[in-house]
Parts: structure tokens; sequence; C-alpha cells
């Protein structure tokens, strides 16, 4: 079945998951000095499991390399990259044959179960041969949900490991040089899939029963783990260990909880200042006050900022433009901004960026940065439907409005569109006066019946679909911006006729 994602198991290692009622880490300790439950059983499948490790390993090694391959380039929701590094292994013959001596002396302990019977029973019950560790850097639930998806791609189902409780253990009566748990142990994710036939490579041949355990941990957690996890518990190897060793242990595990929790609200708190989309062009407009990349000192060591180049009407259009192409956050904005040489010198970069078009308009200081931006961000045109007639007078009256706004005033406008490289018949310019002009416009944004006015504003449009098809044309690209509904401001329709004030147009000479 398909394992329930979202949940967190906080367990103990090589405790055992299936027991109704837990003996408990302090009894385990208790145990380990008299350990004598090994049987025929156990030898014949540790003997069986010593000749096929190599096997295991390759299995564990080929679910690392899956896991791999997806992480490369994968994001989160908050379009993060997922740092994480990904760590396989087989069980050590030895660590096999410690643990089923501890699970059978566990089943025998358990009411109503017996020791194990055959290697087919041991075979049931040891489902963590192979596993991989995939150790998460920034271990927020949106890097953890991601890794969960790409399981989920590689094996379609996947089991999660049952919830198993580790409260503190509590000292039994009588019980001597026994330390009191006070921290969770190991936290992780833990999850087991069958390995398919499909996934055998030249490395690895696939085997009837094959099966992977995945842990997905913090770094921390993964540090903890090796640091105290073979002297907590494969006490076979290293002795009790002592009380202070194991108060030490227990006080690291508290930190690094504690880390974890750092670590999360760290990268929630960057993640919000870096790829968190803005709603609302104030939240636009903080990050352009306190952005380091609008800021650069001098020779005399002076502050010198940038704010004014973008002034509240063209932090409005750009807002707006970068809502529409999914790069209203601030990573985005930041690295068009250095792809423009700010700090240091970004004046040089804007004009060379803008003598590719012909011809040259004198764009505003205030709005060239953004102009830059929205030229290098604004995507391929979409052939679409033509639009009505009243869609298609708004779309360019908008371009027109843009045009005033960007070239500073009516006058650099003008003087753009009356340019010998501007190029424009007779037919069009007659179009283009109605656009500019014509007493009829309002009615014709309302919707109404304006027929007779159609042949007038198709060749218009006409003349606007060539600039947009001209890369070194300003009008053109103004043209395709007021197409994604991005006009210089929010206008009803008599303030729109109000404000473009261009006038007619002379005839071609």
């Amino acid at each position: 079945m398909t394992g329930k994602f979202g949940e967190q198991s906080f367990y103990l290692p090589e405790r055992t998951s299936d027991s109704s009622e837990d003996p408990g880490f302090a009894q385990l300790v208790q145990r380990v000095e008299t350990w004598d439950d090994s049987s025929d059983v156990i030898d014949e499948f540790v003997e069986g499991y010593s000749k096929q490790r190599e096997h295991w390993e390759a299995c564990a090694e080929r679910a690392k390399s899956l896991i791999e391959e997806k992480l490369v380039d994968a994001r989160d929701v908050n379009k993060e990259e997922i740092l994480a590094k990904v760590t396989s292994r087989a069980k050590e013959n030895r660590s096999v044959f410690e643990k089923l001596k501890l699970r059978n002396w566990q089943r025998k302990e358990e009411e109503g179960k017996k020791a194990y019977q055959s290697v087919a029973e041991i075979n049931d019950d040891l489902v963590d041969l192979a596993g991989v560790r995939v150790v998460l850097y920034t271990p927020n639930q949106a890097q953890r949900q991601k890794v969960k998806e790409i399981l989920i791609d590689i094996w379609g189902t996947i089991d999660e490991k049952p919830h198993v409780d580790s409260r503190p253990m509590k000292k039994k009566d009588g019980a001597r040089n026994i330390y009191v748990q006070r921290h969770l142990g190991y936290q992780a994710d833990h999850y087991r899939t069958p390995m398919p036939e499909k996934y055998a490579t030249r490395g690895y041949r696939y085997s009837r029963g094959d099966r992977i355990e995945i842990q997905v941990v913090s770094a921390l957690g993964h540090a903890w783990a090796e640091a105290g996890h073979d002297v907590l518990y494969k006490t076979h190897a290293y002795g009790r260990p002592t009380i202070a060793e194991q108060r030490i242990l227990d006080a690291l595990n508290g930190l690094i909880v504690s880390g974890d929790l750092l670590l999360e609200q760290f990268r929630e708190s960057v993640t919000k200042r870096t790829v968190e989309p803005w709603e609302h062009v104030d939240q636009f407009n903080n990050f352009l006050r306190q952005s380091d990349i609008l800021e650069r000192n001098d020779t005399d060591n002076n502050t010198v900022t940038h704010w004014d180049h973008f002034s509240p009407p063209a932090a409005d259009i750009l807002f707006r433009f970068l809502k529409k192409v999914d790069k209203n956050f601030g990573l985005a904005v930041r690295n068009e901004l250095k792809d423009l040489q700010y700090p240091l010198a970004p004046e040089t970069k804007l004009q060379e960026k803008l003598r590719r078009f012909r011809p040259i308009i004198p764009i505003n200081s205030q709005f060239l940065t953004t102009f830059c931006i929205i030229e290098h961000l604004l995507p391929e045109r979409q052939l679409n439907e033509k639009p009505d007639l009243a869609r298609q007078c708004r779309i360019m009256m908008d371009a027109f409005i843009l045009l005033q706004t960007f070239a500073g005033g009516l006058e650099a406008a003008v003087i753009y569109l009356n340019h010998p490289k501007v190029n424009r018949t007779d037919t069009e310019t007659t179009g283009l006066n109605a656009v500019l002009g014509d007493s009829q416009r309002e009615r014709c944004l309302a919707g109404a019946d304006v027929s007779f006015l159609e042949e007038k504003l198709q060749s218009a449009w006409a003349w606007f679909e060539k600039q947009a098809s001209n890369p070194k044309s300003i009008c053109g690209l103004l043209f395709r911006l007021a197409e994604m509904d991005v006009p210089a401001q929010e206008l009803d329709n008599p303030r729109r006729v109000n404000d473009l004030a261009i006038g007619a147009l002379p005839r071609v000479r």
C-alpha cells in the first residue's frame, strides 16, 4: 500500500518495531551482558547472509544511484535546491548476528511468541539488510516532502515504517546503574520498498525478495548517529556505555533537536527573503530599499545608493510584469540586477543594452533598469487568435501610454514615432491616428459596436505586429508588454483616453 506521508517516526534504532510492548533501552543494556539467545536457525541465516552480502551491497548501491539521479536539479515547492548527501550500506555480518540474538530474546519475552523457528521467518522479520540514508542539510518540511515525492516517483508505492514510541524509559525498581533517557532517540523518516526487477543492472542482479529501507535524516541527526549510535546500541563491540557517556550523548541529542529546529527556521527565513513570491508591490519596494545590491561605497567610503533607479511608477510596472513571468521573488530580481552590473557600474551596462535598439529613445533614467529587466525576461510572443476590437484598441492604447511613460514625456515619444526608421504606410498612419485620437475610442473600449472603425484598427494592429517581430523595436517590445496586460498604470477607460496625449501622426512624406 502507499505509505502515509507527512509523519515523522521517532525511535531508538535496533529496537523491534513489531512488538506490542518494547522492553526499552535500559533493559536492553542490562540484558546485553547475558545474551545467549543464538540458535542453529540464526547461525544458518547469518552464514547464508555472509555469502550474499555483496548482493545486498549492490542492491543498496543501486537504490542510492536511483535517488541521486532524481536529486540532480531537484527543487522543493519553494524552488529551493535539495541540498543532500546519499549514503548506502548493507548490514555487517556481526551486526546481523547480534541483532538476531537480541530479537530472539525479545520474542521469547513477549507473550504468545516463540523464538525463531526457520530461516524464512527471520527473512520476513529482518527488513533492513540493505539501507540508504538521505542526509538533508536544510531539513525543513518542504525539503523532506520533495524527497518523499522523489521516492514515490522511483518506486511508485512505498511503505512508511510504523511509528515507534521512544518516550524516555522509566527506571525500574531495583535496577542499578541505569541512566534515564530524557530526549527522543534517533529521529528520521523511514520508508521501505521492494526493489523491482526493472532496476536490475550489470552491477545489480535482481533477486526475488530484494528490498530497501530508506532513512531521510538531517545532517545533525546523521552526525549523531555516526558518532553515538554504535556506542549506545552495539554494546557487543564497545561494552555497556557509562552513565556519563549516556548523559553526554543524550544531551547532544537534545542539542541536535534544537539545531534542527534552528536550521529549519533559518531556511524558512532565507526562503522568505529569496524565493517566497511577493503578492503586493509594497513587498517589492521593501526589497529594493533593503537590498545591498543597490548600495556601494564610493572612493571616499560614502554609501552610494541606486534606489532612485526605480521611481514608484517604474517599480509598479516591473512588479506587475514579474508576477506575469513568475519572477516576483528576491533571488530572481537580484540575479537580474547582478547581470546589469549592480552595484558597481550599472550605468554602462544599461546604456549598452539600450543601444541594441534602433532607433534609440532616451528612456527616463528612473525607468531604464525596469526596461532592461523586462527586455531580458520578456517571453516569446504567443500567436493566439486575434482579440476582439475592444481588446485590440486597449492593448494599442496601453502600448502608446507605456511609450510616453518610458520616454519620460510626450516630446520624446513623438520624436521616436516620427523617426525615419520607424516605418509606416499612410494606411497604417490612418489606423494609428484612430487609436491615438478618434472620438469613438471610449465606446470601442466599452465593447460598443464600432464596426466602422474595424478597418482602421486592423491596419494599426498590423503595424504593431510588425514592430513586435522586430527585436530592435522599442515600440514592439512595449506592445508585447501591453499584450501581457501590463499597462503603465491601472486605468479605467475614460482615464486611458485622457492619458494618451501623443496626438495625430503626420503622413509619410
